[in-house]
């Protein structure tokens, strides 16, 4: 009996027998129901809002270079993975899945131009898409970079690092923010 390619749901192929049908639409209904209740498991965890969580920096702040940036304030955790008590700079997600983290920053110029400004994601993420933004020196400089992680593992710490690739001790923050997002328990839909 041939089966579905996203969740394994066998059905009648053309190669069965007519006769075998009630069996094997009992088989495809059977794992219906176990793929619905999974669906419904996933729904149930994230109604009434999806687990999201998110760190910001609002004041002039110093880092050397190379360095996790640090946040001032937490905007909102409605899953409990931030404990800022414990770091300024960390979120903790408790649970393993996808998750989407974005960084956004807005940074004073290094007043050397042609030099780009560089994130790092502490946890290495499965995907990301980082947005290396060029310093022109003439103005602030802002940007966004954001990452897919895919853990089975759980808890794991995303935070953020920022560098330059121009000759300087350290970087001026103005504003940033941290943002983790929950996407999906595992790779299927």
């Amino acid at each position: 009996m041939p089966a579905t390619v996203n969740f394994g749901l066998p059905y009648p192929g053309a190669l069965d027998e007519p006769c075998d049908f009630a069996q094997d639409w009992c088989a495809f209904t059977d794992a219906a129901a176990a793929v619905m209740d999974q669906f419904q498991a996933i729904a149930d965890r994230v109604w009434p809002v999806q687990p999201v969580a998110k760190l910001s920096l609002n004041t002039t702040t110093t880092i050397p270079r190379g360095t996790i940036v640090p946040f001032d304030s937490v905007v909102f955790d409605n899953a409990g993975y931030i404990d800022f008590d414990a770091s300024n700079s960390t979120i903790t997600v408790k649970r393993a899945g996808r998750f989407i983290a974005v960084f956004n920053a807005t940074m004073q110029t290094t007043f050397v131009a042609n030099t780009r400004f560089i994130t790092t994601f502490r946890l290495i993420p499965t995907s990301n898409a980082i947005s290396h933004e060029l310093d022109l020196a003439t103005s602030t400089v802002a940007f966004s970079s954001t990452a897919l992680f895919v853990s089975v593992l759980a808890p794991f710490d995303i935070n953020v690092a920022l560098d330059t690739d121009a000759a300087v001790t350290n970087l001026e923050i103005q504003r940033a923010s941290l943002s983790v997002f929950w996407h999906a328990d595992g790779a299927a839909p």
